[in-house]
């Protein structure tokens, strides 16, 4: 994404310059989604590789795709790769699994090609985004936990249906982001969650799928790369929060004292949660320390943190907070002034958690 470093002539951050633009072009498509959102969306992107937008059928997820493509692509369709996630309409055939096998394989050599284009060296500053619309829960444990699970080691040896014969670094400059037609997703996987945000999109349903962007004309051509902003470990978020006063150290409290409220109650806060919400939170700034969501910094702080809440962290203890009414009221009190959040947590009633009864291991501290 381009124009990350700098001021601009209008004493706004590249990185705010290219959020106005976004959240021009969205509405111009007609999605009724509100700046937060968006910018909640943005940060994602700079936190994790990938990401699945999860929510309801025609709801315009695939129109949202090609307006984060056109902006963030510089609007280049050779950096853009829409493909079909699931081989759905195979069920009217009389062999789906082979046609399936032939979508997944055809899928993944496309994929890797957009892996080699995005490593020339004419392209290490420009962004990629391959689009998988419309994955079934197979390819959300398939596909993107098993891509998420080579992420952790920057490499790539294997997507389903293609086999490399020596693994090959993963393009920092390149974006998966699937599509999956689901209202609601308790998906608690360590391997999705590290490489992934699960996005959920509850606007209005009924949207046209086929729906094209509505561009507003192109503020400057891009002078540098969005990249360049990203952080992506919880060591380069560190090192930006604790440039700081105050950020990281507020994060670290409210993390401890809900890892308190789960403790008492047999469960643990797992290490992957804290360490996302720190890598969230770092984004949540530009390289020259401006905030995304507002541009004064207290303000921009708590909606930061109020997101990375009902985004991040919430969203894997899901299940324990149906489970138990005891815990639900207890987290409800620590969340005095975080809207979203609480939103969330009221919302919830009944169900089992996997990931919460994890062992916790050391994260990051702030």
């Amino acid at each position: 994404m381009t124009h990350t470093g700098g001021p601009d002539s209008n004493g706004r951050s590249g990185e705010r310059e290219l959020l106005a633009r976004l959240v021009q072009t969205i509405r111009g498509a007609g999605l009724p989604v509100d700046s937060p959102w968006i910018t909640h969306l943005y940060i994602t992107l700079k936190s994790k590789p990938m990401a699945v937008l999860v929510g309801p059928p025609d709801s315009g997820k695939r129109s949202l795709v090609r307006c984060l493509a056109e902006v963030l692509t510089d609007g280049q369709p050779s950096r853009y790769l829409p493909v079909s996630g699931h081989a759905w309409w195979s069920g009217k055939c009389h062999n789906p699994a082979l046609f399936i096998e032939a979508q997944t394989r055809l899928n993944a050599e496309r994929i890797l090609a957009l892996v080699e284009e995005a490593w020339l060296p004419r392209n290490m500053g420009r962004v990629f985004i391959a689009c998988v619309s419309q994955i079934s829960p197979a390819e959300l444990s398939g596909f993107f936990a098993e891509l998420g699970y080579q992420l952790q080691h920057d490499e790539l040896i294997r997507l389903p249906g293609a086999h490399l014969a020596r693994p090959v670094p993963y393009p920092r400059n390149l974006l998966v982001i699937g599509t999956l037609d689901r209202g609601w997703l308790d998906w608690c996987d360590e391997q999705l969650h590290g490489a992934t945000g699960l996005i959920p999109c509850d606007w209005p349903a009924g949207l046209d799928g086929s729906a094209r962007p509505g561009i507003s004309p192109r503020i400057d051509p891009p002078a540098c790369a969005f990249p360049r902003s990203w952080v992506r470990s919880d060591e380069a978020a560190y090192r930006k929060l604790v440039q700081c006063p105050g950020k990281g150290q507020q994060l670290a409290g409210l993390m401890r004292r809900l890892d308190s409220r789960l403790h008492n109650r047999g469960l643990e806060l797992p290490h992957w949660v804290t360490r996302s919400a720190a890598i969230y939170l770092a984004n949540a700034w530009s390289d020259n320390g401006d905030g995304l969501f507002a541009a004064e910094s207290q303000a921009n702080l708590a909606i930061a943190m109020d997101m990375a809440l009902a985004q991040v962290v919430l969203p894997p203890l899901a299940g324990a907070l149906r489970a138990s009414l005891s815990l639900r009221c207890a987290i409800l009190r620590e969340l005095e002034g975080f809207p979203r959040g609480r939103a969330l947590v009221e919302r919830l009633d009944g169900g089992v958690s996997r990931m919460a009864r994890r062992p916790v291991q050391s994260g990051w501290e702030g």
